[in-house]
């Protein structure tokens, strides 16, 4: 019995430790690769996010909208993009694209990585919205050399319970 609850404990801390490596901020800051901000999510009855400037004098920006979950952060190796998968619902999740520059400006391209991914998808796969359920992306990698950002469209079909997934790249210079 000591061994079994011994053993649930080790589980428990692991999880705990393994958890803090994850792409998301919750009361602890997750830093960019290079210092430059830091992203904090909060709860205090929904999830609140704030990005704070680390090597230059511009305010904290708090975003605006306000989630029941937390959010997914990726960070660029070079810290001028972000992307934020925010789950809007059961199964599916919605995405926001950030660009800073050195001057502190910090933007969210409009419109979300999610309705151009619904826009690609809908013209090459001739598949709808109401077609698929649970959707959203999946990040896989930044190639900032490249100016490329790759991530994955995924969805089930309504009628088969079967997964649509597609790999997509979106190209950060256009």
């Amino acid at each position: 019995m000591r061994l079994l609850a011994a053993t649930l404990l080790i589980s428990a801390l692991n999880s705990i430790a393994a958890s803090e490596d994850q792409p998301w901020a919750i009361d602890k800051p997750l830093e960019s690769p290079s210092h430059s901000f830091s992203v904090v999510q909060h709860r205090d009855g929904d999830w609140s996010t704030t990005v704070h400037f680390e090597r230059i004098h511009a305010p904290d920006i708090t975003f605006t909208e306000v989630y029941p979950w937390p959010a997914l952060f990726y960070v660029s190796p070079d810290d001028r993009w972000m992307l934020q998968i925010q789950k809007s619902g059961s199964g599916d999740n919605i995405s926001f694209l950030f660009h800073t520059d050195s001057e502190g400006r910090f933007w969210r391209m409009e419109p979300g990585l999610m309705e151009l991914a619904w826009a690609f998808i809908e013209h090459t796969q001739s598949l709808h919205q109401s077609d698929l359920y649970h959707t959203g992306i999946d990040f896989r990698r930044w190639d900032v050399r490249a100016h490329l950002l790759h991530f994955t469209f995924h969805g089930t079909y309504d009628t088969r319970h079967e997964t649509l997934e597609v790999p997509l790249t979106y190209d950060l210079q256009k």
